[in-house]
């Protein structure tokens, strides 16, 4: 999985065997393992960060970002949740221009679709 996305999307950067960054594009990829839970988090999801889970219920590996706007997600990742850890606003996952799930702030959602980019509105 992290190779593939790396070689998809330009830019990143390996931490370690589980964490790889995109820092102009505010993305993370985490893949499980032992990690902290931020305080006010939801889930595994930090709080002011937008998360996918290529796995239902929270679960899986892990894309975050931390910028607001549309974001492309790479098609190598299959979105099965996703979560909005930020304190106002929403995150609309989209397929194409279509609406798939809207998740309001402070809450997740499992989605059934495919998911091809994030909108967040603050």
């Amino acid at each position: 999985m992290m190779a593939e996305l790396l070689g998809e999307v330009p830019g990143g950067v390996v931490i370690n065997d589980s964490r790889a960054v995109w820092p102009d594009l505010g993305m993370e990829l985490t893949i499980p393992g032992v990690q902290g839970v931020a305080a006010r988090s939801v889930g595994s999801c930090n709080t002011g960060k937008i998360c996918a889970y290529d796995d239902t219920n929270r679960k899986g590996r892990l894309l975050t970002w931390s910028i607001c706007g549309t974001i492309l997600v790479p098609a190598a990742f299959a979105v099965e949740s996703a979560a909005n850890a930020r304190t106002s606003g929403s995150v609309r996952l989209r397929n194409g221009t279509s609406v798939v799930e809207t998740i309001a702030a402070n809450s997740w959602s499992n989605v059934s679709g495919a998911v091809t980019s994030l909108l967040c509105v603050l």
